[in-house]
């Protein structure tokens, strides 16, 4: 009788195991999903695959990078609603938006990085309006593993070629983005 109690104690435990591993799965699958959603907004934004950026001496894993400033058509990738990076101002008035990606590099070209320089990532960060030059924000943007792989940013034609603490995507990443923008120009939310 203990050992055919002992033997559902265990089938039980088994079971519950078992469901605990299914949410999980479930909900890495859910997340990963919607991590790589893209949405179209119009507003004010922080540009930023240009940026230059600087080490964020309390964080190594964070670095602060200067953006241009823009209005009009923007890509957002993981995030499910532009209510989620509309510019807002503080209650001290300092103006703040949120980094997204657009196609317009008009006098940018497309640079190749090895891996062993450092890759930030931009997408969906918090900026601040500098109040003495609004075409430009600060951004607080995260350290990338490249895994090993090289990655790409965009310098000034006619500037130097430079790639270490700049914004950047994986090549993959960056080639998925234009296709899905070339692909569903009308159908993006």
């Amino acid at each position: 009788m203990k050992l055919k109690k002992l033997n559902f104690m265990f089938l039980i435990l088994v079971l519950i195991f078992i469901l605990i591993g299914i949410f999980i799965v479930s909900y890495m699958l859910k997340k990963n999903n919607n991590s790589s959603k893209i949405i179209k907004c119009n507003m004010k934004y922080g540009w930023c695959p240009a940026a230059k950026c600087i080490p964020n001496p309390y964080d190594d894993s964070k670095a602060y990078c200067m953006c241009d400033v823009k209005s009009g058509i923007n890509y957002s990738v993981g995030n499910n609603n532009c209510e989620n990076i509309k510019p807002y101002t503080t209650k001290f008035g300092q103006e703040v938006i949120f980094s997204d990606f657009s196609p317009n590099y008009i006098d940018y070209h497309l640079q190749k990085c090895p891996p062993q320089e450092v890759n930030m990532n931009c997408m969906n960060k918090i900026c601040s309006v500098d109040p003495n030059n609004p075409s430009k924000a600060i951004c607080l943007c995260d350290k990338i593993d490249n895994n090993g792989l090289e990655w790409v940013t965009f310098n000034k034609n006619g500037g130097e070629k430079l790639c270490n603490y700049q914004s950047g995507a994986s090549i993959k990443d960056h080639e998925a983005m234009l296709k899905y923008i070339s692909e569903n120009k009308k159908n993006i939310i």
